[in-house]
């Protein structure tokens, strides 16, 4: 069973996925050490192509998005320009190393990245200076 909002409900379908050790400072997903692999549920609009990655969050940016450090973030690797919105939460590489932010573009040819914590002010970048490196398809709360 997999614990969901107020309610139980069976797990579907679990894909094999590797864990990255965190997100931090690193130039892709590929120089992340990888912390093992784990099941986790897959998501519902998966599609066969599709790559995964996990990735344990550090840091409380997000937390006023209801994700907290230690979580574990579910990236999908694999996208076209075309799904990436305005306010997605995504995985980025920029010059503070990799990031999971809100992600915006701007008129003036710029990114900002901005936390769901009011201590964390948005970071506004070139948009040469920053690469999506995935999409967060959800993240998982572990009750320690």
């Amino acid at each position: 069973m997999f614990w969901s909002g107020t309610y139980f409900s069976p797990v579907g379908e679990l894909m094999h996925i590797p864990m990255l050790s965190t997100i931090g400072a690193s130039r892709s997903f590929e120089d992340v050490p990888l912390d093992g692999w784990a099941d986790v549920p897959k998501p519902k609009n998966a599609r066969p192509s599709d790559v995964y990655c996990q990735a344990r969050i550090c840091g409380d940016s997000l937390i006023d998005a209801g994700i907290q450090e230690g979580d574990v973030a579910v990236i999908r690797t694999t996208f076209d320009a075309w799904e990436l919105k305005p306010g997605q939460l995504l995985a980025v590489w920029s010059p503070y190393g990799l990031l999971l932010k809100f992600v915006y573009w701007t008129l003036k040819g710029e990114v900002r990245l901005v936390s769901a914590n009011k201590a964390c002010p948005d970071i506004v970048l070139d948009a040469e200076d920053v690469t999506i490196k995935g999409v967060v398809e959800y993240t998982m709360h572990y009750w320690r």
